[in-house]
């Protein structure tokens, strides 16, 4: 049986400080949109910091399974150098849709949301959480976080 996930990804708008994210409507396969894509991401001192994502999809037909998010956790960094941001805790909910969770690591982490023995259907929210780490450079005079929020 062929399994049918929906991968999130949109354009976003980052406003600082707060670091809230709005994200514009999106179209994704044939009639599907994400209508609200909502990231909040906080800082903490020791480098990492935890992400809490809201997004409401809407499913265009049958045959779905729950969304499929993928984020980047490896980059080039100088020369022959690879930065590595780990993910960890990762949690997922839905009132309205099952919120199974499956994680498979690598250069780019990708996190499952469905069932998939389960398949749905019209407007689903989602509440996605995870702790990222190693995420801020440190410069003698500041500090900064340089993060592909949406990724691809």
């Amino acid at each position: 049986m062929k399994l049918t996930w929906l991968r999130v990804g949109v354009p976003a708008l980052l406003l600082l400080p707060g670091a809230l994210l709005w994200a514009t409507p999106a179209q994704a396969d044939d009639g599907e949109s994400i209508s609200r894509y909502v990231i909040d991401l906080t800082t903490r001192p020791d480098g990492s910091m935890h992400v809490h994502e809201a997004i409401t999809y809407n499913f265009a037909g049958s045959g779905h399974h729950g969304i499929e998010r993928t984020v980047d956790t490896q980059f080039e960094h100088g020369r022959n150098e690879i930065r590595e941001y780990p993910i960890s805790n990762v949690k997922a909910s839905s009132p309205d849709a099952p919120a199974d969770t499956k994680v498979e690591g690598g250069a780019v982490t990708t996190i499952r949301i469905g069932d998939p023995d389960k398949t749905v259907d019209g407007t689903r929210h989602y509440t996605l959480a995870y702790d990222v780490g190693g995420v801020t450079n440190s410069f003698s005079d500041h500090q900064e976080l340089y993060w592909n929020v949406i990724g691809e």
